[in-house]
Parts: structure tokens; C-alpha cells; sequence
């Protein structure tokens, strides 16, 4: 998990010092960074998957036959 590979950017002093303030800080990003990472992955599998846009287009077909009748 990315988390882990910022987490050990992390100097082992600022967790030994119990800078928690800090520290919960720079946790936050990391979790923040990391969810954004992921919602961004989800999102181009998501435009890209057949299925999906299969779905759409038969979305599109059956609104436009309604339209149509």
C-alpha cells in the first residue's frame, strides 16, 4: 500500500520524540494522497470498462426509441 511507502519517508525521531501533532498531520495527507490516488484509478477503470459503456449506450438507444415512439 502506498501508505506504508510514505510512512517510511518518516523519520523514526519524530516518533520517537512523540510529536503526535505532527505526526497525525502528516498521516492525514497521506491518507488523503493516497484516496485521491485510488478515486482517480477507479475513475479511468471505470470510463474504460466495456460493460459499462455498453450499458450506456444501451441507455442512450432505449431513451432515444422512446423519444422516437
Amino acid at each position: 500500500m502506498r501508505l506504508n511507502l510514505i510512512l517510511s519517508k518518516l523519520s523514526l525521531v519524530t516518533i520517537r520524540d512523540g510529536w503526535r501533532g505532527k505526526l497525525q498531520s502528516f498521516l492525514k495527507k497521506a491518507r488523503k494522497e493516497n484516496y485521491a490516488w485510488i478515486r482517480t484509478l477507479v475513475d479511468s477503470a471505470y470510463k474504460r470498462d466495456p460493460r459499462i459503456l455498453r450499458r450506456k449506450e444501451e441507455g442512450k438507444a432505449e431513451k432515444q426509441r422512446k423519444k422516437e415512439a
